[in-house]
């Protein structure tokens, strides 16, 4: 009697294990590379050094790339790698894109960020000089580049309800600019290959329609026909990142409609399409701005976004599958017309944070920093005073002296505003750029190839058409 059961349970043993090896691999996300890098710079001519990347959702074989070539990786943990750069790649002045990539099944190439091989200066210096688009409404930019020839290029979107494109010629100049169609008061926009083809997409908020247009790219800087997909209403500020963690990249789109705040989650099919929207509440009424991060470090990526008829930031904690719980709350002493946000660890404590413009009639405006604990809320924050109205912002290492820094658009002062870090959680008084005419939207790149940053700003100057480069000297 013993015998046959034996066997028995050794069949059934095989056939269970046949079965598990059978069934598919969970895929691996495309991963989410957050600031700062560690370092965020290093001097020109030094020898091999070991860079630290920090983000959401790195998996086994994992591998930091640098400009496209794998570094040679260790993965310290599910947000943590480290990677060691040849003194090669830094002998002269330069900047590099830095990307995670995850293997099959799913995985992918994370969102970029930038390195700069280059000297430290003090004080930031800028050479500007306009590049007309022939657009009226220039409103906001991003950079990267759009036809892989290794120099960083310029899309934008401008209120006759399109999208432009300069293609950077890699000395701060760019070709004409050429025009692509969008929907009806097209607003925010971001680069993310949507299709998985290794080329660089863009994904447009069309305000007055309560769109998304998704224009896939081409790899060469031209792009195909738009392809409409349907959102709450008022579509504003908008990301993409794989929400649901299946290796494919989904949208998160503010609306801006006023009654009630939502964000709008479209999860990607990975071909450039998406299923049909699912909004998640605010507990506000209108959201202005949104960001993303891993606030709550449980590797999942969560949301928060900003809302100026409550004065608030509503958390929006994920659940792994693109939804996501109800929101909890950080308010806002003064009242509060929020603008941009970006997310990264500004006080080196490990733990991630988020800096918002916002801007009221009746108090200083500037820049809000909120300080994560690591578990989803944002204890204390600090407020970078600026002049008159901070519209847009980004985080990068200006200076090249290892810290990260902060740089804003102010649309009433007429000036490019740059914070320089003092110390973990302290920023210099701004240094400000005078432009003679108003900014908008602004992308930070290395225009010219120098081993500096650059920025780029949509400008208000009669028509507002054209782009203010500030090359930095």
């Amino acid at each position: 009697m013993t015998r046959p059961c034996l066997c028995l349970i050794a069949v059934l043993f095989c056939a269970r294990t046949v079965l598990q090896s059978a069934s598919p691999a969970r895929p691996n996300p495309v991963p989410f590379l957050c600031q700062p890098l560690q370092p965020t710079s290093v001097k020109p001519g030094g020898p091999d050094f070991r860079l630290t990347a920090s983000g959401t959702g790195f998996s086994v074989g994992s591998v930091i790339r640098w400009n496209g070539h794998p570094l040679s990786t260790q993965r310290i943990s599910s947000s943590r790698l480290s990677a060691t750069v040849p003194g090669s790649f830094t002998q002269s002045a330069a900047t590099a894109s830095i990307t995670v990539w995850n293997p099959g099944p799913g995985g992918g190439t994370s969102n970029s960020q930038v390195f700069t091989v280059s000297n430290p200066v003090v004080k930031p210096k800028f050479a500007p000089f306009v590049q007309t688009t022939n657009f009226a409404g220039v409103y906001m930019l991003v950079a990267g580049d759009l036809n892989g020839d290794g120099k960083a290029d310029i899309a934008g979107v401008y209120q006759a309800n399109a999208v432009f494109v300069m293609l950077g010629n890699g000395d701060g100049t760019f070709q004409t600019a050429v025009s692509y169609p969008a929907g009806n008061q097209a607003s925010h926009l971001v680069g993310a290959d949507f299709n998985r083809d290794g080329k660089l997409d863009l994904a447009v908020s069309n305000q007055s329609d309560g769109t998304v247009s998704i224009l896939l790219g081409n790899g060469d800087g031209t792009f195909q026909q738009q392809k409409v997909f349907t959102t709450s209403p008022a579509t504003y500020s908008l990301l993409a990142a794989d929400l649901n963690r299946d290796g494919r990249l989904d949208l998160a789109v503010a609306s801006n409609s006023g009654a009630p705040g939502v964000v709008s989650i479209l999860l990607g099919n990975g071909d450039g399409t998406f299923q049909p929207y699912t909004d998640y509440g605010t507990g506000g009424v209108t959201v202005d701005a949104i960001t993303a991060g891993d606030f709550n470090q449980d590797g999942i990526l969560d949301l928060v976004a900003f809302d100026h008829n409550i004065d608030s930031a509503s958390v929006l904690l994920g659940l792994g599958n693109g939804a996501f719980q109800a929101p909890s709350f950080v308010k806002f002493s003064t009242p509060a017309f929020f603008q941009s946000a970006v997310t990264a660890d500004f006080n080196g404590d490990g733990k991630l944070d988020v800096a918002v413009t916002w801007d009221s009639d009746s108090f200083n405006n500037g820049v809000f920093l909120l300080f994560g604990d690591g578990a989803g809320g944002f204890p204390s924050m600090f407020n970078l005073q600026t002049v008159q109205y901070p519209f847009d912002l980004a985080s990068a290492d200006f200076n090249a002296d290892g810290k990260l820094d902060l740089t804003v658009s102010d649309f009433a002062a007429d000036d490019l505003l740059v914070f320089l870090r003092r110390s973990r959680e302290t920023f210099r008084p701004y240094i400000a750029y005078p432009l003679g005419a108003q900014p908008f939207g602004l992308a930070v790149a290395d225009f010219n190839r120098d081993g500096r940053l650059d920025v780029a700003m949509a400008l208000a100057n009669g028509g507002y058409d054209s782009v203010l480069v500030m090359l930095q000297q």
